[in-house]
């Protein structure tokens, strides 16, 4: 509540200095990883809020109702996190302190965020989007977007079109994919044959095309 109020009452500003980001990293299918989000800055915050879009195939580890995002040792005792999902499907992270009490330091990372690859994951964006900070005396700031890079770094490479991954493409590789599309049913295999990050009818033609010839 006192997060809120303070950014109704002051001028947004712009920070070129200061940042939020997510390095590039790796992650394996079906591998659950913890990635820093990383707060640089010459200013003294109390407070902020990001949203977090990540790409197919890629979520935050569940935690019951809430979703696995800790705070590490930059915050200070009166500091509360909370998550919520936006309508646009970006995790909202949002940390205040009701004491205003700052974070610590000028660098580092400021949380930890557990995600998970599924069997459709590829690579992609993760992106940090509308970020804003606050100063203890209520001025509030707006911090660049950031993109990081993300990969299935050293995934098993599965021969294209073994969607149930047994070592061979057949008929049963297509009925791998429909069950997939149709179910949601595991696939061992990547089932992105067209590989542009999703999963769709495009990829039941390129399956077709890989039979054919």
């Amino acid at each position: 509540m006192v997060f809120i109020t303070i950014c109704l009452a002051v001028t947004m500003a712009v920070v070129g200095r200061d940042r939020m980001y997510i390095n590039d990293f790796s992650i394996k299918v079906g591998e659950t990883k913890k990635v820093d989000l990383i707060l640089q800055n010459d200013t003294v915050y109390c407070a902020f809020q990001t949203d977090l879009y990540l790409p197919q195939g890629l979520t935050v580890e569940p935690d019951g109702d809430d979703w696995v995002v800790d705070l590490t040792s930059r915050k200070n005792r009166n500091h509360v996190l909370s998550t919520n999902i936006q309508q646009d499907g970006a995790l909202r992270i949002f940390v205040t302190s009701q004491a205003v009490q700052p974070f610590r330091g000028t660098d580092g990372a400021i949380a930890t965020i557990s995600l998970v690859a599924s069997s459709s994951f590829g690579s992609g964006e993760v992106n940090l989007r509308n970020t804003m900070v606050v100063e203890e005396t209520g001025v509030k700031h707006l911090l660049d977007d950031c993109a990081a890079l993300v990969n299935g770094g050293d995934t098993p490479s599965l021969k294209k079109g073994d969607v149930n991954g047994d070592g061979n493409v057949n008929g049963s590789d297509v009925t791998a994919l429909y069950n997939y599309l149709l179910d949601g049913a595991a696939a061992k295999g990547n089932p992105d044959m067209s590989g542009d990050g999703n999963v769709n009818g495009s990829d039941v033609t390129a399956l077709y095309n890989i039979l054919l010839n």
